[in-house]
């Protein structure tokens, strides 16, 4: 039955509102005032196949949208998967340390060192993700790096969206959406390929 589920997947099923995505909005209003203040953003991302493509997307989508300041970060594989925050501190704030970072498709266990990001290094933090999330044995509760601004995630036991088995190329069209969204942009740029 999930066989035939995926087989007959259709478009039609990731047609609900990008807000029902759990703190979407906190994302998006800080995306806008990262935007209104011309601060420097730079996006890490995963390895896997996912990512691919749509960094691209997101990257352009966010030039087109006038953010000025914005970079990414190519991750060493033995490095990004987890923060090692000696790693993070040293190369952002000795490189253009920015005033956001947003995570592409990781950092959702990264607790402690979301932490210390935020606290110490003082970069704002969002995490958009599509990893399972760790659960307190104890308390059943959702374990989260509760230091972020927003944490992005369909699987998110509190997160209202009703489709909970997307990749994060999903939650990407979805940040897409609701930052389009929010200035009331409702057609697609004409991009040169």
């Amino acid at each position: 039955e999930e066989a035939q589920n995926i087989q007959n997947y259709s478009y039609d099923n990731m047609k609900n509102d990008p807000l029902l995505l759990k703190d979407m909005d906190k994302l998006v209003e800080r995306l806008l005032i990262a935007k209104e203040n011309n601060e420097h953003i730079t996006i890490f991302w995963d390895f896997d196949c996912d990512w691919v493509s749509w960094i691209a997307v997101i990257l352009k989508w966010l030039r087109y949208l006038w953010f000025e300041n914005i970079d990414y970060i190519v991750p060493d594989r033995k490095i990004w998967y987890s923060i090692q925050t000696e790693y993070v501190e040293k190369y952002l704030v000795n490189n253009n340390k920015p005033d956001l970072i947003i995570t592409v498709d990781c950092w959702i266990k990264s607790i402690t060192d979301i932490k210390y990001i935020v606290n110490v290094i003082w970069i704002d933090v969002i995490i958009t993700d599509h990893h399972l999330i760790g659960i307190d044995n104890v308390s059943k509760k959702m374990i989260l790096p509760t230091d972020a601004i927003a944490i992005v995630n369909h699987k998110r036991n509190d997160c209202l969206y009703p489709n909970k088995d997307m990749s994060w190329s999903f939650v990407a069209l979805k940040v897409i959406e609701a930052l389009s969204q929010s200035i009331n942009l409702i057609d697609w740029p004409d991009w040169d390929p």
